[in-house]
């Protein structure tokens, strides 16, 4: 991971010496490695200090169009909710993410990330019925993943 996050500082300073545009191509990724490191103070904050901070960044970003940060930025945070266990967060996320403006290599694992919530979601479904809908959402997003039926 040390090592990732060296190579992602020398891309942005790359980034920085051609003076290319879309620096959150470069700047999500290594925050996103500085946060699996543990070397933020928050794993779930990619813009600024505070949720508030990154909100407001947020709402930036759809004033300016770009849905495909914003789409990385919500994934990103999905993968740090699933992997420090922020089943809430990773909902929330989910929510956000419009699977269709998600980049094709990711879709497949939106999908992953979705069944896995919905595992860890079934021991407080209440009623039957509703955790049999449940496993049979889960068996259809399966079913996806293993392509026989990704394109539905």
């Amino acid at each position: 991971m040390a090592k990732l996050d060296d190579n992602l500082q020398l891309f942005d300073v790359l980034y920085q010496d051609y003076k290319m545009e879309d620096r959150w191509k470069i700047q999500l990724p290594q925050r996103f490695v500085e946060n699996l490191l543990g070397e933020t103070s928050d794993p779930f904050i990619f813009y600024g200090t505070t949720i508030e901070d990154q909100n407001l960044r947020i709402r930036q970003l759809e004033e300016d169009g770009e849905n495909d940060a914003i789409q990385l930025l919500y994934f990103l945070i999905l993968f740090n909710a699933i992997f420090f266990h922020n089943h809430e967060l990773a909902k929330s996320c989910l929510e956000n993410i419009v699977e269709e403006e998600v980049i094709s290599i990711w879709k497949p694992w939106v999908i992953f990330f979705q069944c896995i919530t919905d595992i860890f979601s079934l021991p407080y479904i209440q009623k039957k019925a509703d955790k049999k809908q449940m496993k049979e959402y889960i068996l259809e997003q399966r079913d996806r993943l293993l392509g026989k039926t990704f394109f539905v």
